[in-house]
């Protein structure tokens, strides 16, 4: 980062100037019977699953992932994946974005994220999303306060996810995760053009 060039402010040190996106949707906490089953679907954003307790089959790229109390999976953008309980199962979801090619990318390259319970990574990420679960509210009346607070504890569950040092993966070959990362990318920033051009030029989109 070079220095401010105006002569008055060249003696400082600077901070980096920030321009980011988070995204948060359909965070939430639900209680499953065994056999309950959601269908294959994918997403523009990352998904994490978090199983407070029992346990639960995740399916994505003809791989089957089990999931059990205390695990955490972490699936990137584009993904199609499907879900079915194995018990009766308590689990926690979210989905989440964050513009920024560096961390995209990075997460990306790293395959299906999986944090087993009592593993290195998992306890600091298990105390995040604690905390943002304490949000959960059962009237779903939530306030302004709220929602600052869970862009806080957002923020630092990216954190602790991005500055882990080993992540533990669900390997895939170095082609599909070059075709993931670059249609997740190029979706999400032809959702962005089209958007701009919607409210800024009258942009017409059909219904496809």
């Amino acid at each position: 980062m070079k220095s401010f060039e105006k002569k008055e402010l060249q003696g400082s040190i600077r901070l980096p100037a920030l321009d980011w996106n988070i995204s948060f949707f359909s965070g939430h906490q639900q209680d499953i019977k065994s056999g309950w089953h959601y269908p294959s679907e994918r997403h523009l954003a990352f998904e994490v699953f978090y199983i407070v307790e029992g346990a639960i089959n995740v399916t994505a790229f003809d791989n089957t992932i089990r999931l059990e109390s205390g695990d955490i999976m972490v699936l990137y953008p584009n993904v199609w994946h499907e879900t079915t309980s194995l018990t009766n199962t308590t689990y926690f979801n979210f989905h989440f974005n964050l513009d920024d090619e560096r961390f995209v990318t990075n997460l990306i390259n790293q395959g299906i994220l999986n944090f087993p319970n009592g593993s290195l990574k998992n306890i600091p990420l298990i105390k995040s999303l604690d905390k943002l679960r304490d949000v959960l509210n059962k009237n779903m009346a939530y306030t302004f306060k709220d929602e600052l607070k869970l862009h806080v504890l957002l923020s630092d569950f990216i954190f602790q996810l991005f500055s882990s040092e080993i992540l533990e993966h669900t390997p895939l070959n170095s082609s599909q995760l070059k075709i993931a990362s670059s249609i997740a990318y190029g979706i999400r920033t032809t959702l962005q053009k089209n958007i701009h051009s919607y409210f800024n030029e009258d942009f017409i989109v059909s219904d496809h």
